[in-house]
């Protein structure tokens, strides 16, 4: 069956993650970042979960904005020892899992900025 939605964490103090369109062509894999609208900003989340369904209505969904794919995406491993750390601690899975990459790999600026100066390097 065809994922069509993804579940994203975010660095945000809510033990919600949230359900976003996978935009037609687009290939998302668990644990990889994304860019997404949250209310009126844009952030970087990461996919912990690729849905056939969701409850979340029509007219309330938003698509991923973009796939950030300059690093590899997070390995099992790692997810599954995130979400241990979050119930373990009592945080929110984003709160655990975006924390760990250095500012500008987390930082929306870095990447809408211009691109020579970004601390994120792009090929040509």
């Amino acid at each position: 069956m065809d994922k069509k939605w993804c579940r994203v964490a975010l660095d945000i103090p809510l033990f919600n993650n949230f359900d976003y369109i996978i935009p037609e062509g687009v290939r998302v894999e668990r644990g990889q970042r994304v860019i997404v609208e949250f209310g009126t900003k844009e952030l970087i989340g990461v996919v912990i979960e690729l849905l056939s369904e969701t409850a979340v209505p029509a007219e309330k969904q938003k698509p991923i904005l973009e796939v950030l794919d300059d690093l590899p995406p997070f390995s099992e491993k790692w997810l599954n020892f995130c979400e241990f750390a979050s119930k373990y601690y009592i945080r929110p899975i984003g709160e655990v899992i975006l924390p760990v990459l250095a500012p500008p790999l987390r930082n929306i600026k870095a990447y809408r900025g211009k691109t020579r100066t970004s601390p994120v390097y792009r090929l040509p």
